[in-house]
This record gives structure tokens, sequence and C-alpha cells, in this order.
């Protein structure tokens, strides 16, 4: 019994362990693509002509 909770634990574990990891990257993913969106924007509109 202990072996079959350990084995859980230690799976549900690093599942949790992917997932909170997969989520930062997420994050600084659309972080990093909502900042580059909002240069090319400013860019824009300050661009002389």
């Amino acid at each position: 019994l202990l072996r079959y909770l350990h084995a859980n634990g230690a799976s549900i574990f690093f599942l949790f362990l992917y997932l909170h990891i997969g989520r930062g990257s997420y994050m600084s993913a659309n972080t990093l693509i909502l900042l580059i969106i909002f240069e090319y924007l400013h860019l824009q509109t300050n661009s002389i002509y």
C-alpha cells in the first residue's frame, strides 16, 4: 500500500510540476508577444511621415 501511494503521489507531483513549468513558459511567451505587438503599434503611431 505504501509503495502504491508513493508511486501515485510522485506521478501527481511531477504532473503538477510539468503543468506549472508549462504555464510559466506560456505566460512569458504571451507577455513577450504582447510586448512585441505594443511596441509595433507604438512605432506605427509615432512614425514621422
